[in-house]
């Protein structure tokens, strides 16, 4: 519909009878009259436009700071706000926190920050006591400075110009600050920059220029608050300078004094220096280039992200990620170059010299790039502004091509604002991984930070060799007292140079590596150590470095004068054990932990929490938020417990026990992944230490014989754990390739078939392998052969399971057969149209449920277990076969709740399996007794029926009871009951004494008691009963028994492989199937 023309007559000028009734009204009558639209109108929705972008800006940088803490330099801070509170308030002039630098000035020139956030700490602990709540009142500080300092910026700008560009230039200065969006001296760095600008925007105006005594107490709060504050005073005389020659008809060539500016710059260092540090204030510059910034750099890094910060423009590793802050500033630079270029006649050359300073600073180092852009924001704006009102009418009109530029460029630029909040909360913008939206610190400094308490508490001495300076962070916010940490400076500079001393030092106590000088010298590595009277190393086990990390750990094991004394998520401890004066040192890596006593004979620790099921990534994880792949830290002690189940296993001689003390190590591992689980069962990286664990295990247990329902278990497990780590890591082509060889070791060839074909449609080469890998070409044709294997395999199943169903066969005996040949895939494609058929019996209920296992539909596996259980009639005895058949579905559901963490339920139905077994076995006995039972219709069966109980009760019986304790023990070691453990495996020596599961329960037994039990069976009790006569009639000659067998060390039951044929089991062997990576 059309709007009415000018000339329209208007509702209002109708005449109207000026005495008949009033006319009805419509709804129509109640609508605003219709206006024209004029350029008042199309200026005041400009108006309101840029006050909107402002605004939505100002949200933004809410959103940005609302992030967690990552930077452990935090820790050290709050350390010394409480420190000075309790000795004074003025900061400490020599280290009270490291033992290297004793003595040594400590030059602390954010003093009064580490007192503001000290006071911000208390005051969130007032209202939570808790570290996790008094850590989020420094985040919202965070907010709170990151919403001043672009509010600061919002209004900087020119009078009576839209300030639409303002709005773009902030966000692109917001995305290049991101890095500094966060409790701490940086944050203050931003809003001392913005308030500088806002001086010195000022001053351009007479009318408006601020007294000199605001430039004094910006930098006298600003000196005392940040290290940094140097860059202010670099920007206030660069500015200065350009003021002084700023001349003609540039902007600002007639606003008063000339020397103002320099003026100010005079009375900002003198504020500056009114410190407790003074003249170290103009120093700074210098420490930070000559001695933090080379120090952090020969680190690799100090802290998990921005690690491009360390470096200056021209090195390649500022570029080499190219992060969102470093494309926004460096975008924001050119586009403040441009605007400096529009506006060349009239720029001034105050904002010439204020580009030169700041970006020339952030040229030399990336930590500066976030003030530069704050400066190149203002710049942009001011001068964007500028060319703009010279070039363009200042006045609106209704054109429709400038209404369209007006409003669809504001509604461009919202939608880019918007987008940008969305790479925020989706984590693109920081990184799946990076610094996250949230508040207090992230789950990697407070993993790291209870890591360190269990550490610092169980030690004699808080004096410590750390590895890493963040590592001392987090040492000194526990009570320990590192040799070094965050604080560069103090370190590096006054005499010896520490962190140089500590490189030495570290590489020294590392075993002698090729290519690697420093390492393996005992004589330097002592000196020191005695110089300090350290006696505790600890290594790093925080990072996503796995091999990295571990492969440090070995290196400092493998030094014989060393002892492994402690290990916990973020580190782990080795203490000095040096070889006395003439004795050659170990050659084997020296434990100081006995992890047998830990995990099998020490006090009950039960755990049976069930931890949820694993989850698929929804829609929303995907794109909306994506998880942050945080591991608690049970979890994080599980992948350390498990590296050193292998390490240990292969380093070890054989009287230390290297198999035993390995497999102590990976029911640990177990242990704590059931804890981690609970608390977030879509960790891939904790189902993939199950995986490793349960595998070994495996091998292990097998090398004792194949007992059913046990073997039955771990592959169950194995294969659960395959499956939940492609499940909760979005179907990485590694985690196919690992399950495509589990499945295919077990003989599952149709779903193995799938996982590998998965993997060349994520890759397109057949590996989970780069093509750069050295195994790239053997693993593609190694996963080329099995295919080719499979295919055919899978092919010539279908092929008769389909002529079998054609000639009318049962479909469900169908599915048995093509699911026993290796095809649960193709089995359950017949099973699924037959659900009203396969409710209603047990025994293809139960088929449905391994098929549904098989192909990784666990949940739906365990539920159809669970359901099957309503079947079965209230009394089985009344129902002949129906007991063997409930046995069989005891034993499914057990398998099915251990693999989902639910072991009293497993125990209860293992429970009740062997009291069912206890109960046949008797019943069966007396119900086949002469005397008690009705004779058989022939007497000559009565032998037979004998013969079969006898044969029941001498054999069947004691192999499923054994298997069935057998099962309860090892599901009790798993969680924690040991001494359910203990007396299951017990009860195998009473009841069943002749088992062939006797070799491994002798192993369990020794290693859950340390009592030696013979794997071989007892001996027939035959000495009385020896026959009296011979065959030929003659009287048989007494024969003493014969000696029974020696005991043999439980370490090592008979049949046990071991290395070197000594008593002690070696390391569980790997499951045959494909090498890792092939």
């Amino acid at each position: 519909m059309s709007s009415p023309s000018d000339d329209a007559p208007r509702p209002e000028s109708v005449a109207t009878a000026p005495d008949g009734p009033k006319a009805q009204t419509t709804p129509d009558d109640e609508l605003p009259d219709w206006e024209p639209l004029t350029p008042e109108l199309v200026e005041d929705e400009a108006i309101r436009g840029d006050a909107m972008l402002r605004h939505s800006v100002l949200l933004l940088a809410v959103l940005l700071s609302w992030t967690q803490i990552a930077d452990t330099s935090l820790l050290v801070r709050l350390a010394s706000g409480a420190f000075m509170v309790e000795n004074g308030f003025l900061p400490p002039k020599t280290d009270p926190f490291s033992v290297s630098a004793e003595g040594r000035q400590w030059i602390n020139l954010g003093w009064l920050a580490d007192h503001a956030l000290g006071a911000v700490y208390r005051a969130g602990g007032m209202l939570g006591q808790n570290f996790y709540l008094a850590g989020k009142s420094l985040t919202l500080w965070a907010v709170m400075l990151g919403l001043l300092t672009f509010w600061i910026l919002s209004r900087i700008t020119l009078a009576r110009i839209p300030t639409w560009w303002n709005s773009i230039a902030a966000a692109l200065a917001l995305i290049a600050v991101f890095p500094t969006l966060t409790a701490g001296p940086v944050s203050i760095t931003l809003l001392g920059a913005s308030l500088l600008m806002w001086l010195l925007h000022r001053a351009d105006d007479a009318t408006k220029a601020p007294s000199l005594l605001l430039f004094g107490a910006l930098f006298l709060f600003w000196s005392n608050l940040d290290a940094l504050a140097w860059v202010g005073l670099a920007l206030i005389w660069g500015a200065g300078i350009g003021r002084f020659l700023t001349t003609g008809e540039r902007l600002g060539a007639a606003s008063g004094d000339r020397t103002f500016l320099l003026k100010a710059a005079g009375v900002a260092t003198v504020a500056a220096l009114i410190h407790p540090f003074h003249w170290h204030v103009l120093e700074s510059p210098l420490v930070l280039f000559q001695s933090e910034l080379p120090e952090a750099r020969a680190y690799g890094s100090i802290g998990p992200h921005f690690r491009w910060m360390l470096f200056p423009a021209n090195d390649p590793a500022f570029w080499s990620t190219l992060e969102w802050p470093v494309g926004a500033g460096v975008l924001l630079a050119f586009l403040t170059l441009v605007t400096l270029l529009l506006n060349s006649s009239r720029v001034p050359l105050t904002h010439v010299a204020l580009f030169v300073v700041a970006n020339g600073l952030a040229f030399s180092a990336g930590l500066l790039l976030p003030a530069a852009s704050i400066v190149n924001a203002v710049l942009a704006s001011l001068n964007g502004q500028a060319w703009y009102s010279r070039t363009f009418r200042q006045t609106y009109s209704v054109a429709w091509s400038e209404l369209a530029f007006s409003r669809a460029g504001r509604a461009i630029t919202v939608l880019g604002l918007f987008t940008l909040a969305y790479l925020m909360i989706n984590g693109a913008l920081p990184g799946v991984a990076g610094r996250r939206l949230g508040l207090g610190f992230d789950w990697r400094i407070r993993t790291a930070i209870e890591s360190y308490a269990t550490l610092a508490a169980n030690t004699d001495d808080p004096k410590a060799f750390n590895g890493r300076p963040d590592h001392g962070d987090l040492m000194i916010w526990s009570g320990m007292r590192p040799f070094n940490d965050s604080r560069l400076a103090l370190f590096s500079r006054g005499g010896e140079n520490l962190l140089k001393l500590h490189r030495d030092v570290f590489r020294a106590l590392q075993v002698v590596q090729e290519n690697v000088p420093g390492t393996g010298k005992p004589e330097l590595w002592k000196e020191v150590l005695d110089r300090y009277q350290l006696k505790h190393i600890y290594a790093r086990l925080t990072g996503d470095d796995g091999f990295a990390k571990y492969s440090l750990l070995q290196r400092l094991m493998l030094n014989p004068e060393l002892k492994l004394a402690a290990v916990d998520a973020a580190a782990a401890r080795l203490d000095r054990a040096d070889a006395q004066a003439g004795t050659p040192p170990p050659a084997a890596p020296q434990v100081g932990i006995d992890f047998i006593q830990l995990a099998f004979r020490g006090e009950d620790v039960p755990f049976t929490e069930v931890p949820g099921w694993p989850r698929e990534l929804t829609t929303y994880e995907r794109w909306l938020i994506q998880p942050e792949p945080a591991i608690p830290l049970e979890g994080q002690l599980s992948q350390h417990y498990s590296y050193l189940a292998n390490e240990l296993a292969s380093r070890l001689p054989a009287t230390s026990k290297p198999g035993e003390t390995a497999h102590a190590l990976r029911i640990l591992a177990i242990r704590m992944t059931q804890r981690s689980l609970v608390q977030d069962p879509n960790t891939p990286q904790v189902h993939r230490v199950l995986r490793d664990v349960y595998r070994a295990i495996l091998g292990g247990e097998q090398s004792f014989g194949q007992f059913g329902n046990l073997n039955e278990l771990r592959v169950r497990q194995l294969l659960a754990a395959e499956y939940f780590s492609l499940l909760t890591s979005a179907a990485l082509p590694a985690d196919h390739e690992q399950l495509a060889y589990a499945l295919a070791a077990v003989g599952y060839r149709d779903v193995a078939l799938e996982h590998l074909q998965a993997v060349y449609r994520q890759t397109g080469s057949w590996t989970s392998l780069g093509r750069n890998h050295p195994n790239f070409n053997q693993a593609r044709t190694e996963n080329q052969t099995l295919l080719k294997q499979l295919e055919t395999s899978v092919k010539e199943v279908q092929a008769n399971a389909n002529r079998e169903i054609q000639r009318g066969e049962d479909p469900i005996a169908v599915a048995r057969a093509a699911f026993d040949a290796g095809c649960p895939r193709f089995a359950l494609t017949i099973l699924e149209p037959l659900e009203p058929q396969i409710v209603q019996d047990p025994m293809a209920s139960m088929l449905h449920a391994q098929v549904l296992m098989a192909v990784g539909r666990i949940e739906e596996c365990w539920e159809r277990l669970e359901g099957i259980e309503s079947l079965f009639p209230p009394d089985v005895r009344s129902a002949p076969g129906v007991n063997d058949i409930k046995s069989i579905w005891r034993s499914q559901t057990a398998i099915a709740n251990m693999i989902r963490g639910d072991v009293n339920r497993a125990v209860d139905l293992w429970t009740d399996e062997a009291r069912q077994l206890s109960e046949s076995s008797v019943r069966g006995a007396l119900d086949n007794v002469p005397l008690a039972a009705a004779l058989p219709p022939r007497q000559d069966l009565l032998a037979f029926v004998g013969g079969r109980v006898a044969a029941e009760v001498l054999f069947t019986f004691p192999e499923r009871w054994g298997s069935v304790q057998m099962l309860l023990a090892v599901s009790e070691i798993e969680h924690g009951q040991l001494s359910e453990a203990r007396s299951a495996v017990k009860r195998i020596f009473d009841v069943a004494p002749r088992a062939s599961i006797r070799p491994l329960a002798a192993y369990y037994y020794g290693i859950l008691t340390g009592e030696t039990v013979s794997p071989q069976p007892p001996a027939p009790e035959v000495g009385d009963d020896q026959p009296m006569y011979q065959e030929n009639g003659e009287r048989a000659t007494a024969v003493a028994p014969d000696k029974p067998p020696m005991p043999v060390e439980p370490g090592a039951p008979m049949g046990a492989p071991s290395a070197d044929e000594a008593t002690s089991p070696p390391a569980p062997p790997v499951a045959t199937m494909p090498p890792d990576g092939m």
